[in-house]
C-alpha cells in the first residue's frame, strides 16, 4: 500500500489515501468472491463440504503466496531506505573524541542544529513505515 504514497507530495496523500482504501475494498470483495465460486465448484464435484473447504483453504494460501512473490516485486522500499540512510549518514556527526583544536563549544553547536534534521529523517522512515 506504500507504493501509491511513494512519490506523492502533502497535498496529493488524500488521493493516494483514498486510491489505497479503494483498492483494499475492491481486492477483498473480488477475492472473496473468487473463492466463494472456486468452494462452490469444488462442492458440486465431490459432493463432500470438508474436502471443499480444506481445498478452497489451501488455493487460499497459493494465493497469498502469489501475492507475496508479487509484493517483493513492487518499487520504493529498498532504495527509499537506502537514501534515507545516506540523508542519516550526512546529517550526523561522526562518532568519537574531536581533534584538539576543535572548540568544544563550537562542536555542541553543531550537534544540537544537526539534531533536528535527524529526527526529520527518523519521521520519515517511520511515516514509510506506517504507510503514510
Amino acid at each position: 500500500m506504500t507504493v501509491a504514497h511513494l512519490d506523492t507530495g502533502p497535498d496529493e496523500v488524500p488521493h493516494a489515501s483514498v486510491l489505497t482504501r479503494i483498492s483494499q475494498q475492491v481486492g477483498g470483495a473480488s477475492g472473496t468472491a473468487i473463492l466463494a465460486v472456486l468452494l462452490d465448484a469444488t462442492v458440486q464435484v465431490t459432493d463432500d463440504p470438508l474436502a471443499a473447504l480444506h481445498r478452497a483453504f489451501w488455493r487460499a494460501v497459493g494465493f497469498t503466496a502469489i501475492a507475496l512473490v508479487a509484493c517483493r516485486r513492487l518499487p520504493g522500499r529498498r532504495a527509499a531506505a537506502h537514501d534515507e540512510a545516506a540523508a542519516e549518514e550526512r546529517t550526523t556527526e561522526p562518532v568519537g573524541e574531536p581533534p584538539a583544536h576543535v572548540d568544544r563549544r563550537r562542536l555542541a553547536m553543531r550537534r544540537r542544529l544537526a539534531a533536528p534534521a535527524a529526527a526529520e529523517v527518523r519521521r520519515r522512515r517511520r511515516r514509510a513505515c506506517r504507510g503514510w
